[in-house]
């Protein structure tokens, strides 16, 4: 878990059925049990939650629950198409996270 401790980030890539949401569980709960604080999601429902968000304005405190973690773990990157404003709060968070967070 040393690139947690140096907020860096792991990309996990392959086709469907290889294992990479099972090892991004093993890495959430190694982490769990270093307690580090994780918050595991995915793509879609982040982008949906961050829309929502915006239209309630509420994305401020949103974006808090995303950038805080010491680990966020986000599932299944390029499985749904994302529209300009879900790829613009998509890139936000990871913005956000840049040097902060794994």
């Amino acid at each position: 878990l040393q690139f947690i401790e140096h907020q860096e980030n792991i990309v996990l890539l392959g086709p469907p059925g290889v294992g990479k949401t099972h090892l991004a569980v093993a890495l959430a709960m190694e982490a769990i049990l270093k307690r580090y604080t994780v918050y595991f999601i995915t793509a879609h429902d982040l982008v949906q939650s961050l829309q929502e968000a915006h239209r309630t304005n509420t994305i401020r405190r949103k974006f808090g629950l995303f950038t805080k973690p010491d680990l966020l773990i986000i599932d299944e990157i390029g499985y749904r198409k994302m529209d300009e404003t879900a790829a613009h709060f998509f890139f936000q968070i990871i913005a956000e996270r840049y040097e902060k967070g794994s």
